[in-house]
């Protein structure tokens, strides 16, 4: 055979296999034989629910999906399994290996998809879509255990997919509506619902108190409520091995939402909602409750305000209380020479931050000790709005049995009981603030350790000196923040008044009751308080004139909104009262 003949064989092989290469390529009936060793696929293996955590479901998928790949002739590149979560729009959950099994298809690692059955690929549109899309590309070949495999290749494949999926999300939502309505009357009978982990500080029955945990609980809330920050406990829960229900170390905001939950006092709810009877009132769940009602007010109390307004001044602990006893403007802290201090905004001098911090910490110790005795005769002050929230509540219950009675149209009544809903509502949050506020002044604290009968105005006694280094290291530096923000109104330094004045001799205290320790000579008088609006005095004579003036209609007349019409005809109740008082 001459040379050119052998040249021309050559071409025609080539061309031949050119041509089966093509036909391979965009035609999928003509396509290399699933006996090819370039094959490769992933394995994906999902089931949505596994209570014990065994992966059985899973394990016997991938031994289908393995028996397929060999009958096939098709190499395993990996397997991808996604226990215990669900595939419908529903779930919120990321799937991860869903996620990875992609990334090995998009640049053409694996070219294969198995699955046992293309609901445990995906149950959602979307990602039937993004499928579809990458089948376009030429990318993924989806088989499946079960008859049923969608060739995402055609017109009428992918539109099946697209319908299997649509009726497959329809009966997961069908099937979640169900739940939820079971949900809801269990929750409306006070039962308990036994589903993910249990709650902290409960048993296994989710009823009785938990042995060791539900101790743990009651001493948290009983620290928070005497100023201790909720990060110091859950370290302190953690160096002691005290897990949370899932065995996760605490985290600040688990461990508040432990603190917060209703559940404590036994109030049932639903969607972090308080579930509440024709009457209003909480519905009581079945388990053992682990404080009171009160006690529960108290603790949101507390953590609100350590919440609101959210300020940290990092560091420096009295920032936000300081003030310059020349200029009245604020002081911040700085470091001098490697000395914390603090320094007037105006520059006019600065004080040493230890020596200022310690004396602070002493004088609040010192101020709540004197107060003691009052805050534990005193009666809890009454609500001066209590007669505005009978009326209102009254003035609702008749409106609404004469629209029961058919005697006037609903679109003339139910706008004026919307109205009046709203200000009982802005009066309820008052009313509870009110009573909070005074449940969490009686929190216990170090002050409640003090020894009886002593003579505080002797000034640095002897049971002083030996109790200041327990009032440093009372609370940590959150606790102290607190402490001084629900007790402390303002802090004047004054002047330096030369060697032979002690340190001490600068300070001068404001307290949120009205005292004060020490008194600035040159200071300028300051409102401590918030600047009164100026729409007050007139809201003020519109009470007068009529006693049964509502938020809504003051947030009217000054084209405000209705919270702060509220506030508003707050103080000017406020105001009327104390001036009948003197």
């Amino acid at each position: 055979m001459g040379s050119s003949q052998r040249k021309n064989r050559a071409r025609v092989s080539d061309l031949r296999a050119s041509s089966e290469a093509h036909q391979c390529l965009f035609n999928p009936c003509q396509r290399a034989p699933v006996t090819s060793p370039s094959r490769k696929a992933v394995i994906y293996c999902r089931i949505s629910r596994d209570g014990d955590g065994q992966e059985v479901g899973v394990k016997r998928q991938e031994v289908d999906c393995r028996a397929l790949a060999e009958r096939s002739g098709i190499e395993v590149w990996r397997v991808a399994i996604d226990n215990d979560i669900s595939a419908s729009n529903l779930s919120k959950k990321v799937r991860p290996a869903y996620a990875s099994m992609l990334r090995d298809v998009r640049p053409g690692l694996a070219d294969t998809v198995i699955v046992y059955s293309n609901s445990r690929l995906t149950r959602r549109p979307a990602e039937w879509m993004e499928l579809i899309q990458l089948a376009d590309e030429g990318k993924p070949r989806i088989r499946t255990v079960v008859p049923g495999s969608h060739d995402l290749s055609t017109a009428d494949g992918r539109a099946l997919a697209i319908t299997v999926a649509a009726w497959d999300a329809a009966e997961a939502e069908r099937t979640s509506e169900r739940l939820k309505r079971a949900h809801l009357g269990r929750a409306m009978e006070g039962k308990v619902w036994k589903g993910g982990n249990r709650a902290f500080g409960w048993s296994e029955d989710y009823k009785a108190l938990h042995p060791t945990e539900a101790p743990h609980l009651k001493e948290a809330v009983e620290q928070v409520l005497g100023g201790v920050a909720i990060t110091s406990i859950a370290k302190r829960w953690n160096a002691q091995g005290v897990l949370t229900p899932a065995g996760r170390e605490w985290t600040y905001q688990a461990l508040k939402v432990v603190l917060m939950n209703p559940r404590l006092c036994g109030w049932m709810t639903y969607k972090k909602e308080v579930m509440r009877d024709e009457q209003g009132k909480p519905i009581i769940g079945e388990w053992e409750p682990l404080m009171t009602e009160e006690q529960h007010e108290a603790l949101l109390a507390a953590i609100e305000k350590r919440h609101t307004p959210k300020r940290r001044f990092g560091k420096y602990l009295l920032t936000h209380h300081l003030r310059c006893g020349k200029c009245s403007q604020p002081m911040f802290g700085v470091v001098v020479r490697g000395e914390q201090m603090y320094r007037c905004k105006g520059q006019h001098f600065s004080i040493t931050a230890s020596v200022l911090e310690r004396y602070v910490k002493t004088a609040t110790f010192v101020h709540l000790s004197e107060c003691k005795g009052d805050l534990e005769a005193e009666p809890p002050a009454e609500w001066l709005g209590e007669g505005r929230l009978a009326e209102v509540n009254s003035k609702i219950q008749e409106l609404m049995a004469t629209y029961n009675a058919g005697r006037v149209s609903g679109d003339i009544l139910l706008p004026q009981v919307e109205e009046l809903d709203e200000e009982r509502k802005q009066l309820t949050k008052e009313r509870d603030e009110h009573y909070r506020e005074q449940l969490v002044q009686k929190a216990p604290s170090l002050v409640d350790e003090l020894p009886q009968n002593v003579d505080f105005s002797i000034g640095e006694t002897e049971w002083l000196e030996d109790w200041d280094d327990q009032i440093q290291d009372a609370y940590d530096f959150d606790g102290w923040q607190a402490m001084l923000a629900q007790h402390c109104r303002v802090i004047f330094i004054k002047p330096y008044a030369g060697p032979h004045k002690s340190t001490t001799d600068r300070i001068s205290i404001m307290w949120d009751d009205g005292t004060t320790h020490g008194a600035p000579a040159d200071a300028q008088p300051m409102p401590c308080g918030p600047k009164l609006p100026k729409q007050l005095p007139e809201v003020i004579e519109l009470l007068k004139q009529d006693p049964k003036l509502s938020g809504v209609a003051v947030a009217e007349r000054y084209g405000v909104s209705r919270s702060y019409g509220f506030r508003l005809l707050k103080q000017a109740r406020e105001s009327l009262a104390m001036s009948d008082v003197s």
